[in-house]
């Protein structure tokens, strides 16, 4: 009896099978072939610019601040009690070569010159005493003695000695004049008081600081400059048997004041004698003529820009060479620093290996390598293939 249950569980499982190898034949039979479609990626979509070369001036970017080129310190040369201090020594005042700063009493220099005149006149009137003694001495000897007259009966030494007092009674004159001169204290050269340590009544002895001034006749800006600037720029090479009359190139300085922006025009006019040692720069000297003279427009008419102050930070434009056939990109459409992405006639992308002239944030300057009216891509791609093909972006005049 057993058995045959075993017998037929084994056949009900043997036909279960069977009807599901059945069934699986049938489908297989039964599938269909899966078609293979290859995918239709455009090519990459790209901005070209045609290329042309142009002559372009190298100018170089520098800042720096504006300061005086001659500062002094105004020292009293003698001592007295300050009598006139004039409206050119307040602190921020203009004044001109020659003009009065201030005074110091001069009576007592005043009656230092009376003396002094009348110790010339009493050693002149000694000399001529002198003199005198010495024609009657040797009229004497003649009556009484033949030959020339000894030194002695010529009363020479008597004589070199009155001409020598009359020598420094001038002497001591000239001095006291002097003196009386350095009572008044006058600009040495055109410029502006920074600061002032004396005022009326006030005592001063000397070698006494009596201001600090500096001048105004022209400005000057130190700006730093790299290695690789100085071949665009014509600089005055200060050889030890160079010209003085050796120009520089100019320069555009520009600052803000009173929360607008502003421009003067200046030039280099030297370098300096040596490079910075802790930046390796050597520094040039522009100089802005009458930095406090109102501007002018074009037409002559005055403007407001205001005068380029003393500590002013400024910004300068160095204009350099002009380089000729010199193809300009933008820096982003430089790759590693030589190479360009041109496309062909067949819209293919060209790796191209350049020589580059000069590079600034913004622009690249193209020496060599690629030709006029070729076409630049300026689109940046994740991965390029030399001579894969690109779809020109069309233009708005293409539209």
């Amino acid at each position: 009896m057993n058995s045959m249950r075993i017998l037929a569980r084994v056949a009900v499982v043997l036909l279960v099978l069977g009807i599901g190898v059945a069934i699986a034949a049938m489908l297989i039979q039964s599938r269909s072939t899966a078609e293979t479609v290859t995918p239709n990626v455009p090519p990459p979509l790209v901005e070209v610019v045609s290329l042309a070369p142009s002559n372009v001036e190298l100018s170089v970017e520098a800042n720096g601040t504006v300061r005086a080129p001659r500062s002094t310190t105004l020292i009293a040369e003698l001592g007295g009690k300050i009598v006139e201090v004039t409206q050119q020594l307040e602190v921020g005042a203009f004044f001109d070569e020659g003009d009065v700063l201030a005074r110091i009493d001069p009576r007592d220099y005043e009656l230092a010159v009376v003396r002094s005149r009348a110790d010339i006149a009493s050693a002149e009137q000694a000399l001529e005493f002198e003199l005198a003694e010495a024609a009657s001495s040797v009229e004497e000897w003649k009556e009484t003695a033949e030959g020339p007259a000894p030194p002695l009966v010529r009363r020479e030494p008597q004589v070199a000695a009155a001409r020598a007092r009359v020598e420094a009674a001038k002497a001591a004159l000239e001095v006291s004049e002097r003196d009386l001169e350095r009572t008044t204290i006058r600009a040495p050269y055109p410029g502006r008081v920074r600061s002032k340590s004396v005022d009326l009544g006030q005592y001063v002895t000397p070698g006494a600081t009596l201001a600090e001034i500096y001048a105004v006749d022209y400005a000057e800006i130190r700006l730093p400059l790299q290695d690789g600037d100085l071949a665009f720029l014509d600089l005055p090479i200060d050889y030890r048997d160079a010209s003085d009359q050796e120009r520089g190139p100019e320069v555009t300085i520009r600052g803000r004041f009173g929360g607008a922006a502003h421009e003067w025009h200046g030039r280099i006019v030297r370098t300096e004698g040596e490079l910075d040692p802790t930046s390796r720069m050597l520094h040039a000297i522009a100089r802005v003529e009458d930095p406090y003279a109102r501007g002018q427009e074009n037409g002559g008419h005055p403007t407001d820009r205001p005068p380029l102050l003393v500590g002013m930070f400024v910004d300068a434009t160095i204009h350099g060479i002009t380089a000729g056939d010199v193809f300009v990109i933008p820096r982003a459409a430089l790759h590693e620093d030589s190479m360009v992405w041109i496309v062909d006639e067949m819209d293919r992308l060209r790796v191209r290996s350049v020589e580059t002239l000069r590079l600034t944030r913004d622009l690249a300057y193209l020496r060599a390598g690629v030709a006029k009216d070729e076409r630049l891509c300026l689109t940046r791609l994740e991965s390029v293939i030399d001579g894969m093909l690109v779809r020109i972006k069309p233009t708005e005049g293409d539209r």
